[in-house]
């Protein structure tokens, strides 16, 4: 049984899978497995794949029948698992050499359910930016909650390591095609079953954005809708503990109104999908004129980093 399972979602990567599947080759930890989840993109990423998998055994293909999205690869990835630990990695992205030493290490010192490093996102002109997921309120599930609302620990799954049996032991939504948000949905509900979540001050992750990456895209409607999906099953599982009840409220307030000042309302699609999912109590309409300018300086800062 190897010590860590590494899940690794497949989609038309296949400019950089290579890297990808080079970084976890080299980690330092070699009793791993990485299990790749062909989610039939079409393109040349598998054949990268299966030419690297012929010499390291390590590296275990799943076919998927046809398209699910990455919710449905990343589940079929946690079911075929057999590791002490899982992590995930996005095939575009990266882990420094030493990334799963560091998580695991710390697991194994602390035996915390969940161990999370920092990320450096990195950009197509070299600029860095890193995110130092940090847990100020403690290590709890209502803790790691308040964290995340207060956006000092990330939303993704990615950089972070759990133990196998808290993803196998209980149940997790998981549905098709589900386009944004699914890593957070998945989050959010592990979250809700741990005992202990500890941080290590240490790159282990790091993301590559591109023009084509998920947080670089405008929403069509289908993503606009798995983002509002997602937003109400993260506030619901906040609100459940009554602490976070005005957190949880001010946390996606914020988010809603964002959208609004991003104009995702127009021909009524966003206010549809808001009554929709039962979120109108979260608005606040002035509020949009409140967001608009830190929606601006976003815009501005990203165009001054290119």
């Amino acid at each position: 049984m190897p010590k860590v399972s590494v899940i690794v979602p497949v989609f038309r990567t296949e400019d950089y899978i290579r890297d990808c599947l080079l970084s976890l080759q080299n980690q330092t930890v070699r009793d791993i497995e990485v299990i790749l989840i062909d989610d039939c993109g079409g393109d040349g990423s598998m054949a990268i794949a299966q030419e690297m998998a012929q010499d390291d055994s390590r590296l275990r293909i799943i076919k998927h029948p046809s398209n699910l999205g990455p919710m449905m690869a990343r589940y079929n990835g946690v079911v075929k698992a057999t590791g002490d630990y899982i992590t995930f990695c996005d095939s575009d992205d990266l882990l420094p050499d030493n990334s799963i030493e560091l998580l695991l290490s710390k697991a194994k010192e602390s035996n915390a359910d969940l161990v999370s490093g920092c990320i450096d996102y990195f950009y197509t002109n070299d600029h860095r930016k890193r995110w130092n997921n940090t847990l100020l309120f403690g290590g709890d599930k209502v803790s790691v909650y308040k964290s995340l609302l207060l956006e000092e620990f990330t939303h993704n799954l990615c950089g972070k390591l759990f133990r196998s049996d808290l993803l196998k032991n209980h149940k997790y939504s998981h549905f098709e095609h589900f386009t944004n948000g699914e890593d957070a949905i998945f989050l959010y509900e592990i979250i809700d079953n741990i005992v202990s979540a500890v941080t290590i001050p240490k790159v282990v992750y790091w993301y590559r954005q591109t023009p084509n990456s998920s947080t670089q895209l405008r929403f069509n409607r289908q993503r606009l809708e798995s983002v509002v999906i997602a937003g109400a099953m993260m506030y619901k599982k906040c609100i459940q503990y009554p602490e976070l009840t005005t957190i949880a409220h001010r946390h996606f307030s914020k988010w809603l109104n964002i959208l609004y000042a991003k104009g995702y309302n127009k021909d009524g699609v966003l206010d549809a999908l808001i009554r929709n999912y039962q979120l109108e109590h979260l608005l606040r309409p002035f509020d949009v004129l409140r967001y608009l300018p830190l929606y601006v300086k976003q815009i501005l800062k990203r165009f001054f980093n290119k």
